[in-house]
């Protein structure tokens, strides 16, 4: 508590000091880093999409390793952007209570290549929502979102963030600097917890 009025406190003393305020923030120490393949990347048919979507729609922590499967069967290469950036946007950001559920898919999966093109769907989701200069209470809840699935995508399943994607230190440091507190601590902490 001492801590938090502390944080709070100082940010209060730098709006105060009339930082200049722009509609972005650039935000230096989040940066994705977009998977290296051959594989170009392409939107499904309608068809499969409508299966994909059917299938993350009716998953649950009894079916999960069913609906994998299908997923499995349905998901190639070539789909990985399109399905990391709707698992993202869709799903991950606005759902918390599922992180866990759909991490496990993911890593039930078991392709590196899908699971870095749902990391870098992840980094620049959340970056996009950082870099934004006002932010509504409702994106710095997905921001918090973004850093929870994080956390259950990498730390929870003992994989390392990499520092060349996500200095947090730094992003930290920054974020004091810019007055965004507000918006990056929440991320950090849901990321570690």
């Amino acid at each position: 508590p001492v801590v938090y009025d502390m944080v709070i406190k100082s940010v209060q003393e730098k709006e105060k000091q009339n930082l200049p305020t722009s509609t972005e923030v650039e935000v230096k120490y989040l940066a994705p880093l977009e998977p290296r393949t051959q594989i170009a990347q392409e939107v499904p048919s309608k068809d499969i999409q409508d299966k994909v979507l059917f299938n993350l729609n009716n998953i649950s922590i009894e079916n999960y390793q069913d609906k994998t499967k299908q997923l499995k069967e349905l998901l190639k290469p070539n789909y990985f952007g399109w399905f990391a950036i709707t698992l993202i946007n869709q799903r991950a950001k606005t759902e918390p209570n599922y992180h866990e559920l759909y991490s496990n898919v993911i890593y039930l999966l078991k392709d590196p290549l899908l699971y870095e093109y749902v990391l870098f769907a992840t980094y620049t989701q959340a970056q996009k929502l950082m870099n934004k200069g006002d932010i509504s209470s409702q994106e710095r809840n997905y921001v918090k979102n973004l850093g929870g699935w994080l956390g259950f995508l990498t730390l929870a399943k003992n994989q390392p963030i990499k520092n060349r994607n996500l200095a947090v230190r730094e992003l930290l440091i920054e974020s004091f600097n810019n007055a965004r507190l507000e918006v990056v601590v929440p991320f950090v902490c849901k990321l570690l917890a």
